[in-house]
């Protein structure tokens, strides 16, 4: 039996018993998610400056993320164009984003 998940204005994840649990065209998109709700609220906090474990943060301080071994960078571009992030993509590849585009 399929089964289908919808992630945020994301294409519908759709996935059986015999198959992956999340193809490789959408799990950038569930990685995404995972990174967003797990610790999205933090990196809020490190930019305001009211974090507790940071204690050179301030107001005006900015999160750099660093997406090692980030591939065609799909991740590093989700993270800046949707969540308003600064993530460096280190990767020796030449990004390409025209089909996240337009899935966005």
């Amino acid at each position: 039996p399929a089964t289908t998940t919808t992630i945020a204005n994301y294409p519908p994840i759709i996935s059986t018993a015999s198959t992956r649990a999340f193809s490789r065209k959408n799990r950038v998109y569930v990685f995404r998610k995972f990174l967003v709700d797990t610790y999205g609220e933090y990196l809020k906090n490190v930019e305001n400056g009211t974090t507790t474990t940071t204690t050179t943060a301030s107001p005006s301080s900015c999160v750099t993320i660093l997406d090692v071994a980030g591939g065609k960078g799909d991740l590093s571009w989700l993270l800046c164009n949707v969540d308003g992030w600064d993530p460096i993509c280190a990767d020796p590849r030449v990004p390409k984003h025209k089909h996240l585009i337009k899935a966005v």
